[in-house]
């Protein structure tokens, strides 16, 4: 009898035992756990401090490249501004077609000096009391004949094979960027140099916005494909404008790529009005293909030739790339 008391009572002291065991395990097993929840729960926040922060910095160093080259087109617009145009003396047409030397007409004509041709072929009659004479005559820089169109209704086209020293020209050749002189109120002669430099300041930061993607000298050139660089310029423009849709959400119909309508439900966005603009001066649409595939990707960079080319057959020359920024800064910030 007293052998199984004894018995019994080594069992419950045994099972006593067993159960502080068990309980101290378990104890220690919930602290480990609470320690792996609680390693988990830093090492995630630590993540999403590091992500707000390099976004924080993305976005802010997004938003300076896109307000260096904003500024720049503003700059290389003013210098455009100041870029003189002369008169064709020898190409003049009065009101009967005859071509005629007008007095005081001057011309870069025979010099060394590159220049452009463009053709002086309507103004609005009823907006203005000036005479064509008086609409002519003061016209001496690209400002002026940018003034001219906003104040007179005057329309322009350039022609980039009318040769002013040959007199038989009658401007009636195959290329479609042709004009006959004969249409022509005036025929005004831009150089070219000028046009050039006015342009450096926004080739500089459309090449820092490639830089600020990744791209190096040689990828440019190979996104260029053999087109002049002025193209980069309208190219990052309609790029910096497709980032501003897509951050802000704004509707855009993309029916049409280049040259055709584009809708933005919120007009009065910066977005909306970027896209407005861009399609008055140049035609751009959106890059969503590029933007969707990534930049540097080779279907985005595939995407960015096309676009390039398309550019290049709008722009057709520095001094047509050299227009649509004018025309883009006008329309956007005045």
């Amino acid at each position: 009898m007293e052998t199984e008391k004894r018995t019994s009572r080594c069992i419950l002291k045994n099972n006593k035992k067993m159960n502080n065991g068990i309980k101290r395990i378990g104890k220690g097993l919930f602290a480990i756990f609470v320690m792996k929840v609680v390693l988990v729960c830093g090492v995630l926040v630590f993540q999403a401090c590091q992500t707000d922060s390099n976004s924080d910095l993305n976005y802010e160093t997004s938003e300076e490249i896109k307000n260096n080259f904003l500024d720049a087109l503003k700059i290389t617009s003013n210098n455009l501004s100041s870029v003189p145009i002369s008169p064709i003396p020898s190409k003049l047409p009065t009101e009967n077609g005859a071509i005629v030397k007008r007095d005081g007409d001057t011309t870069n004509t025979g010099s060394n000096v590159e220049t452009q041709t463009f053709c002086l072929m309507h103004y609005d009659a009823s907006s203005t009391s000036q005479a064509v004479d008086d609409i002519v005559n003061s016209i001496n820089s690209v400002g002026d004949l940018m003034n001219a169109r906003t104040q007179h209704g005057v329309t322009t086209q350039f022609d980039l094979t009318y040769n002013p020293s040959d007199t038989t020209d009658t401007g009636n050749n195959q290329d479609p960027n042709s004009f006959d002189p004969n249409d022509c109120l005036s025929i005004f002669e831009l150089p070219v140099q000028p046009v050039i430099d006015a342009m450096i300041p926004a080739i500089v930061e459309a090449k820092n916005y490639f830089y600020s993607k990744g791209f190096s000298d040689n990828e440019i050139t190979e996104i260029l494909d053999g087109e002049e660089e002025y193209n980069l310029v309208p190219l990052v423009t309609a790029l910096i404008a497709q980032e501003d849709i897509t951050n802000s959400n704004v509707s855009i119909d993309y029916m049409h790529l280049f040259g055709f309508s584009v809708y933005a439900q919120d007009s009065e966005s910066v977005s909306g009005r970027m896209y407005d603009c861009l399609m008055r001066s140049l035609g751009v649409t959106a890059l969503q293909e590029a933007m969707q595939q990534g930049l540097k990707s080779t279907a985005g960079k595939r995407a960015l030739k096309k676009a390039i080319r398309k550019i290049a057959a709008k722009t057709l020359s520095w001094i047509g790339a050299a227009w649509a920024v004018f025309e883009f800064v006008s329309c956007m910030f005045f």
